[in-house]
């Protein structure tokens, strides 16, 4: 092996990989087209304001089944329909007949502005074999033999068998939603679903170009709205009969009359053969003018009736008559409602673009109704065919040029290819006419008559200022997250390499150095997420599954790298002790000879005052500011009372003595971690130099096994990230449990990051399995069994054994105890920290819920493991299989429970699919590993009952052993 890989033949090898990862040369070649400015255009969706480029791969992905789709037509097609009269206007959109790959948002934007180009374009995702041939009828394959993989919109328009089997499936879906059953398409159905959605999407971007006349998809969409609007107006009519009583020409008298007859009009409208858009929504814009000035009217009364009533008015008349107006009140307020969504379904769909602000205020108010649709940002359709009547409120001056900038681009767009500075002029020319308008609409927003302003709610859909939406841009096109799996197989490779053999020294730092620079990137790319959302990167499952390889890479630096910053870590944190106290323990040796003991005396009295300044801003942080609305502060001095009650009640009071058994250390030991940790900048160098750096380079080397365990975890961990279907890689809006930045980043960072240190201490225990299974068994002895991990006990002589475990494993425990020490710890810490949250978000401490139940399983599981090794109740196989033991918990908790249960407080989680693939893994994994070192072990060792504890001696021993058998 080593003759046959040189130490050049590494960095090639690297630089050839990184070269074929790289895009070809005719990929990076300049584009004519600009599409900056229109990729970095705001929109309002989901709940959010992102670019437009966020909002096409969304949209693209779910039409194409992937972003950025190479689609072709010659090869798609079959020769004949090739040559096709119909296809002639598609077959510019692919110069010289060759594929070529699309940009998401030009192919949104083409979908726009020319969807006739593409109704005979096979782009709509369709892969699977069953779907093509039985149910649309339509090749698998091309002439040449190749497999196809999309359909045109045409020929699922054209597929009778298609509509037959979603009528089908949707009365599957009816039926079991009847029962009350959770239902979800699966096999062919699953993929026969897929292909209606992306085809549904496909006809609402279709939509989105068009205006002028009340066709068959607006008549669809005003369907519901227009239908509930009329049950509740025809409910309150004979009502509102009173005030036309009360004189027509009165307010109330006037707007009942005006509803009425554009109630009537808006029916005649709609009745015609081909009726006109414009026309209907005039009469709809009228209706909604008067269905709010009623909602206000009897509004107004019900407020005077309860105000000041007549004062010969009897009680329960006045009661009666509160009540009444009341509910007209309520019921007239839905009316209005209803009338503004019939308005904005003239113009949207789903997908509707959101371009600029609304002037509307019932989006805006605190207490809105929740079945309340009302938008906060204005659909591109509306501002771009609406009547002027639906516009009348908007800067006029600004609307125009919208709308004759969206007529040139139009215009423009379909003969792009042959006027690229005709297009780019025109693309960015209606980019910035959006954005002069939604400037030009934010001092009108602050005028609106609002009834209970959210001020939350209106900054977070303010129209952003320029290069806001920088930051995703760049996020979307580097996908710091996607390929990151390619630097943990590099540095895994290297220590694989430096682990069979080839003790290169050098080719141990590269694997760190690897390491390192996927640290970094990894967090580059989380302070994009942070500055995107605005939230710790770990509210959702594809968060945490990115977390965690991060964690378990940093984990294994830590450690790795641990000899050589310990002595360092050590002296800073006894120069941080308070004289005087327990913290100051007596001098090392060779802290003594570092520096005589007044100096270290001085250091800490010198240290003391930044520490008692930083314990008063830890404790003024936790128990005295209030960190969120109303004035709370995370931890509570005193117990909390319930509303109406006198006396805390037993959920109060335990929260209040978790709280002050978290503060209490927190505030102690907090700010000596801080100065500690920056006392020890200066105190690893000083100890490396004191003590010679060789012994403890000898020590790192050794210490191997952490940087292949964290390595390969992390690959596998980002390889799912990638690979697997997750909820969750898009950014979406935080649900609202969720808002709370400070439990989100301490208790969900936390709970994560010790399934990180399972994960780790996983890894070591798969390679111990290795070793186990694989490795040399040394030969009998009667000397003491000992393992690294517990500097305790007296030795004791073992009963004799006919051979011992390969030595290697002595170490390995070890180090897989004291990555279960960290799990356990940051399970306790997060198991405590998500309790104190849950007495904020739910107003009990703890409910049994099944994450919190899994979560305590998880933490006792570990506990038992550590306490079993260290009470000698089994050895370092035990140990190890603990390890696995552990993991299994927690993927029940990390998993199992949102995936698998799926019930609980923690819905915010919840996903389907994969049970299969990851117990089906995990099950692989016992009775391929597990099972057979277990069987290897016992075989070549005796039955010796109870374990003794390790001793010093024993554990010195051991790891002198590994780094004798790892030097060069």
């Amino acid at each position: 092996m080593r003759t046959l890989l040189r130490p050049a033949a590494f960095p090639i090898l690297t630089a050839l990989v990184v070269v074929l990862a790289s895009p070809a040369p005719a990929a990076r070649a300049a584009e004519a087209f600009d599409w900056s400015k229109w990729e970095h255009l705001p929109v309002y969706h989901n709940g959010r304001i992102m670019p437009i480029n966020t909002y096409a791969d969304e949209a693209v992905g779910v039409v194409c089944g992937r972003t950025s789709p190479t689609l072709r037509l010659k090869g798609a097609v079959s020769e004949t329909e090739f040559n096709s009269p119909e296809l002639a206007s598609a077959k510019t959109l692919f110069p010289e007949d060759q594929p070529r790959k699309f940009r998401d948002s030009e192919l949104v934007l083409s979908w726009i502005l020319e969807p006739a180009k593409w109704e005979n374009v096979p782009f709509l995702i369709a892969e699977h074999d069953e779907l093509r041939s039985e149910i649309l009828d339509v090749p698998v394959t091309n002439e040449a033999g190749e497999h196809l993989k999309f359909v045109s919109p045409a020929q699922v328009a054209a597929s009778a068998g298609f509509a037959e089997r979603l009528d089908e499936m949707r009365n599957k879906q009816i039926e079991a939603r009847s029962k009350g059953e959770r239902f979800a398409f699966t096999g062919v159905d699953a993929k026969a679903d897929e292909l209606f959605r992306a085809y549904a999407l496909f006809r609402q971007f279709q939509d989105l170009g068009q205006g002028g006349s009340l066709n068959d998809g607006v008549r669809r969409q005003l369907a519901t709205p227009l239908k509930e609007m009329i049950a509740s107006w025809q409910k309150i009519e004979p009502s509102l009969g009173l005030f036309l009583e009360m004189g027509k020409d009165t307010g109330l008298g006037k707007a009942v009359t005006q509803a009425n007859e554009a109630l009537l009009k808006m029916g005649e409208v709609y009745e015609q053969p081909t009726p006109s858009l414009a026309e209907f929504e005039a009469q709809v814009v009228a209706f909604r003018a008067a269905a709010e000035s009623i909602s206000r009217g009897t509004a107004a009364l019900q407020q005077r009736i309860t105000s000041s009533p007549p004062p010969d008015w009897e009680e329960d008349r006045r009661k009666q008559l509160e009540d009444a107006m009341g509910g007209l009140a309520r019921d007239t307020r839905r009316l209005a409602q209803q009338a503004a969504l019939v308005a904005e379904s003239l113009h949207k769909n789903d997908q509707s673009l959101r371009v600029v602000p609304a002037l509307n205020a019932q989006a805006l108010e605190k207490d809105r109704d929740t079945e309340d649709q009302s938008q906060p940002w204005l659909d591109l359709k509306t501002l771009v065919f609406g009547s002027s009547t639906a516009l009348t409120a908007y800067p006029q001056g600004e609307v125009q040029a919208v709308r004759s900038a969206f007529t040139k681009l139009a215009s423009v767009f379909p003969e792009r290819v042959g006027r690229p500075n005709d297009f780019n002029v025109a693309l960015n020319g209606f980019a910035d006419s959006l954005a002069r308008l939604g400037y030009a609409i934010e001092p009108l927003r602050d005028k609106l008559p609002i009834k209970g302003r959210d001020e939350d709610m209106i900054r977070y859909t303010a129209y952003p200022a320029e290069g806001y939406t920088a930051t995703e841009v760049r996020y979307a096109k580097q996908n710091p997250f996607q390929y990151s799996w390619i630097v943990s197989l590099l540095a895994t490779c290297c220590f694989v390499v430096y682990l069979i053999g080839l003790r290169w020294k050098w080719l141990f730092w590269t694997g760190v150095a690897i390491l390192a620079a996927g640290l970094g990137w990894a967090s580059y790319g989380f302070a994009m997420r942070v500055m995107i959302t605005g939230w710790a990167p770990v509210t959702n499952m594809y968060e945490t599954v990115i977390y965690v390889p991060f964690v378990v890479s940093l984990l294994g630096v830590w450690f790795l790298l641990l000899p050589m910053n310990w002595r360092g870590l050590q002296d800073a944190w006894r120069m941080t002790a308070v004289p005087g106290t327990w913290e100051a323990t007596p001098l090392e040796k060779e802290q003594a000879e570092l520096f005589a003991p007044s100096t270290w005396q001085w250091a800490s009295l010198v240290l003391l005052l930044p520490r008692i300044a930083l314990s008063v801003v830890v404790f003024a942080m936790l128990a005295v500011l209030p960190y969120a609305a109303g004035g709370r502060t995370v931890i509570n001095l005193l117990p909390n009372v319930d509303a109406g009650a006198t006396f805390p009640d037993g959920n109060d009071l335990l929260t209040w003595f978790v709280g002050w058994c978290v503060l209490a250390p927190t505030v102690w030991y907090v700010p000596r971690v801080i100065l500690a940790a920056l006392v020890s900048v200066v105190m690893i160098p000083l100890t490396l130099k004191q003590a010679g750096a060789q012994q403890a380079m000898d020590q790192v080397y050794a210490r191997w096994p952490f940087g292949l365990a964290a390595t390969a975890v992390a690959f596998l961990g980002a390889c799912t990230a990638s690979f697997a279907d997750i909820p969750g890689e898009d950014i979406e809006p935080l649900q609202p449990v969720l808002r709370d930045n400070f439990w989100l980043l301490i208790h969900v960072l936390t709970i994560v990051a010790s399934y990180a240190a399972g994960a780790l201490a996983w890894g070591l225990g798969t390679i111990a399995l290795f070793y186990y299974l694989f490795g040399k068994y040394r030969e009998p002895t009667s000397t003491a069994l000992s393992a690294t991990h517990r500097p305790a006990g007296g030795e004791t002589v073992a009963r004799a054994v006919r051979y011992r475990a390969p030595a290697e494993c002595d170490a390995l425990a070890g180090y897989v105890y004291k990555s279960i020490q960290v799990a356990v710890v940051l399970l306790a810490a997060g198991t405590i920290l998500g309790a104190l949250w849950a007495d904020v978000a739910w107003g009990r401490f703890w409910g049994w819920d099944p994450k919190e139940v899994w979560a305590l399983i998880s933490f006792l599981v570990y506990l038992a493991i550590l306490h079993g090794r260290y009470a000698g109740m089994f050895g370092n196989f035990g140990l190890v299989v603990g390890s696995a033991l552990g993991a299994s918990a927690i993927v029940m908790s990390w998993y199992g429970v949102n995936f698998v249960l799926g019930v609980g407080l923690h819905s915010y989680g919840f996903g389907s699919g994969g049970q299969l693939e990851v117990f089906g893994a995990m099950m692989a994994y016992w009775l391929a590993l597990v099972l057979p070192a277990a069987v290897r072990y016992r075989l070549k060792t005796s039955e010796h009952g109870r374990f003794p504890p390790p001793t010093n001696a024993g554990a010195a021993r051991n790891e002198a052993e590994l780094v004798s058998s790892t030097r060069d």
